[in-house]
């Protein structure tokens, strides 16, 4: 195995261009869902369905996709193991 020393400067570049990488994945998650949804919304407009079924089928994908845009492993691995143990209660 190589051992490399990396400079601050070069630490805060790597911090920099990976919170820009996570930036962009969480969106590019986002434009996905939305893409998603958007057929959804085609698909009943073009099978004619009723507006309430519609609004039931809308809601059951806004509901089940709630929260679902974010790397939760990440978020944890980010956490004190205190933060960690607590969160894990709810």
């Amino acid at each position: 195995m190589y051992d490399f020393y990396i400079n601050s400067s070069s630490k805060r570049l790597i911090f920099r261009v990976m919170r820009i990488y996570f930036r962009n994945l969480q969106r590019m998650k986002l434009f996905v869902y939305l893409l998603q949804f958007k057929q959804v919304e085609e698909y009943m407009i073009y099978r004619k369905l009723p507006r309430n079924l519609r609004q039931r089928i809308s809601d059951y994908y806004q509901h089940r996709y709630q929260g679902k845009m974010f790397d939760e492993k990440s978020i944890l691995d980010e956490l004190n193991e205190c933060l960690k143990e607590v969160s894990s209660f709810f």
